[in-house]
């Protein structure tokens, strides 16, 4: 991961902004109580400066958004970004987080769709659990899920993705997701290559892209319980 450089006086500015969530515990199963609609919230693991989130939230007025980031210096520029963009929709809020507490604070069902976007990729094998496509990861994400709820994983990584399918990086990505039962959709090793008309390119994207990079990206579905 990445230096940030720590500034002073940043979590007060989160605990005071109007766009941030507090006390995430305490919202588990009232989460819609902080948008302005009741409606089906979606979540970005990762969020960066949330440029995915304003273009989704722009998009998808039917929808609510919520950025998480275990980093508070990133969230708070996030946060800034945001409120200086002129007509930014109200729907958006952001959350200080390790997302290892996810099942903590939403409750089953609660979250309709969770984005995970160039992640960090954590290469050394004895941080796999802190992938966030690890089976840990995973059996966090089919808690907060519906049934037909969706994750969306995109990494520039090849490696990485393989993490989730096969053995090496974007191969071992894949395995964990089939390992663990979910059911996979849209499997590409390059994004770009067959672009789907709904896509909404995350700043990492854009910017691999342009130099390019082949973006790895994958549709999964939690899986099927019996009844």
């Amino acid at each position: 991961m990445a230096r940030v450089r720590r500034v002073a006086g940043t979590q007060e500015r989160l605990l005071a902004s109007p766009y941030t969530i507090n006390q995430p515990h305490a919202q588990r199963g009232h989460w819609q109580d902080n948008f302005p609609p009741p409606q089906p919230l979606v979540i970005e693991i990762g969020s960066g400066r949330g440029r995915w989130l304003y273009t989704a939230a722009k998009r998808h007025p039917e929808l609510n958004f919520l950025g998480i980031d275990v980093v508070p210096e990133i969230i708070m520029d996030a946060i800034d970004d945001y409120a200086e963009k002129t007509g930014a929709p109200e729907q958006v809020r952001f959350l200080w987080l390790d997302a290892e507490h996810l099942d903590e604070i939403f409750a089953p069902g609660e979250v309709s769709d969770i984005y995970l976007h160039f992640s960090d990729p954590w290469p050394k094998s004895r941080h796999a659990k802190r992938r966030l496509t690890s089976t840990e990861f995973l059996s966090r994400y089919e808690k907060v899920l519906p049934p037909q709820g969706l994750v969306e994983f995109k990494t520039d990584n090849t490696p990485l993705f393989d993490f989730s399918l096969e053995q090496e990086f974007f191969d071992w990505s894949v395995e964990e997701f089939t390992e663990c039962g979910w059911r996979l959709e849209d499997v590409t090793h390059d994004l770009y290559a067959n672009l789907p008309e709904n896509n909404i390119a995350t700043e990492y994207e854009r910017r691999f892209h342009k130099r390019g990079i082949p973006i790895c990206s994958l549709h999964a579905y939690p899986p099927h319980k019996a009844e």
